[in-house]
């Protein structure tokens, strides 16, 4: 069965917390590792962004999922492809909230995607969304190696 990419941002209908955030990654770490999933989650004030790895079928039952979880709303799919490798593969899910990226990483972010509402602007179009995922993944994976 191919591999297949889905990238989806919502708003969330309560204030993200350090608790909640943690809670959602435990939660989807437990669920993506049964069905080999894989990928990042990053939040800011008001809005989630995520990227997940798989086979289709995991991949569209974790989204129909998703989509039926009341935390979200206004869900919007940017992008849905067949891929021939993972791009996220570290981590069954990673939670990142934007705000714990630290000041320094945090502006070069908004200097490169843009700002809304003085917080990070997550784009509406998949090969931007793409790129701040993985931007924050790689800044991720460089943070774990010092």
């Amino acid at each position: 069965m191919p591999l297949c990419r889905l990238m989806y941002k919502s708003k969330y209908s309560e204030p993200l917390s350090e608790s909640l955030l943690e809670a959602i990654e435990t939660t989807s770490q437990e669920n993506n590792e049964a069905l080999g999933i894989t990928g990042i989650l990053i939040g800011n004030r008001s809005s989630f962004m995520q990227v997940l790895e798989g086979e289709a079928e995991a991949v569209n039952e974790i989204y129909n999922n998703i989509c039926k979880d009341e935390r979200h709303t206004k869900i919007e799919l940017i992008g849905y492809e067949i891929i021939a490798q993972r791009a996220f593969a570290d981590w069954s899910m990673k939670c990142v909230a934007f705000g714990l990226l630290g000041r320094i990483l945090a502006q070069r972010l908004k200097k490169k995607y843009g700002e809304e509402n003085a917080d990070l602007k997550l784009p509406s179009d998949s090969d931007k969304a793409f790129s701040l995922l993985y931007d924050v993944a790689f800044l991720l994976r460089e943070d774990e190696i010092d």
